[in-house]
């Protein structure tokens, strides 16, 4: 195993904002050409600069309306406390509360300005690519770590799911953060039965 580095490295940070700038451009486009989003856009207004403030509960986004549409709504419930519950009759344990609470706490911080909520997402990618770092760094080395880190940050999928009202990215954060607690944990242990990298 790799020995612990210095947690900041410039190269780390570069990959870092480089995939944060991405994301912002992923967006600009996004609102000022109307990539991705749908036509009807809940009581959508326009207001000051490019940002729209959604005063509905309700957003749709283009071919995956269900999805981001459930969140949205659980989200506002869940700031207006609510029942955890959409449609009707009301589903409990349609989704899992996760990003909801994640979007909850943008509306709570920003309001329902979906800009803000979607530039609060790709800041979430942009920490997932540095979980991506750290795990290359752990398991293997820098030079390994860095390309790791500058690759999650470019791959054009995870640049558009992340600015868009759906969890796969949270997911991957949540997901990279537990295997590297429980890669801590595996080192930890001196046990003949644990498998080591």
């Amino acid at each position: 195993m790799a020995e612990r580095a210095p947690a900041a490295h410039a190269e780390h940070w570069v990959a870092l904002a480089e995939h944060f700038v991405v994301h912002v451009v992923v967006i600009d486009a996004r609102d000022r050409h109307g990539v991705f989003a749908s036509k009807k856009f809940g009581d959508a207004e326009k207001s000051d600069g490019d940002q729209q403030s959604i005063k509905a509960e309700h957003v749709t986004d283009g071919a995956i309306d269900g999805d981001a549409d459930g969140y949205w709504r659980l989200a506002n419930k869940i700031v207006a406390g609510e029942d955890y519950a959409i449609y009707d009759p009301p589903r409990y344990v349609l989704r899992m509360p996760g990003f909801p609470l994640l979007l909850a706490a943008g509306i709570k911080l920003f309001g329902s300005r979906l800009l803000a909520i979607r530039l609060m997402l790709a800041a979430v990618g942009a920490a997932t690519c540095g979980l991506v770092y750290w795990i290359g760094n752990e398991l293997f080395d820098r030079k390994t770590a860095i390309r790791a880190g500058i690759l999650a940050a470019l791959l054009p999928t995870f640049v558009v799911f992340s600015v868009l009202l759906l969890s796969e990215t949270f997911f991957a954060t949540m997901l990279l953060a537990s295997l590297l607690r429980s890669e801590e944990h595996t080192s930890e242990l001196q046990s003949p039965y644990v498998i080591s990298y």
